[in-house]
């Protein structure tokens, strides 16, 4: 997941960026710091269905790594800055 400030500067106001990650604690460090700043709300969603379906497919003793979809959401100002978790 690449994501610059160069980027957001072509986003218009209500604009989304979405990426697919295996959000490691860095990465989720980095957009929590990163996006507020730069006016975007960030929503993180956890693919269940993808981690179910790679378990199916796989043996039964296979590692199965966690996949979320973070979208974010380009504003001209954020009323406030809250982090809901």
């Amino acid at each position: 997941m690449v994501l610059k400030r160069e980027t957001l500067l072509y986003f218009s106001n209500g604009g989304r960026y979405v990426g697919i990650s295996l959000l490691q604690e860095h990465i989720l460090n980095f957009l929590l710091e990163f996006l507020p700043k730069h006016n975007c709300m960030l929503r993180i969603v956890h693919c269940l269905g993808v981690e179910q379906a790679n378990k199916e497919k796989n043996a039964d003793d296979a590692l199965t790594l966690p996949v979320f979809v973070v979208v974010a959401t380009k504003f001209k100002t954020l009323p406030m800055p809250v982090s809901i978790f």
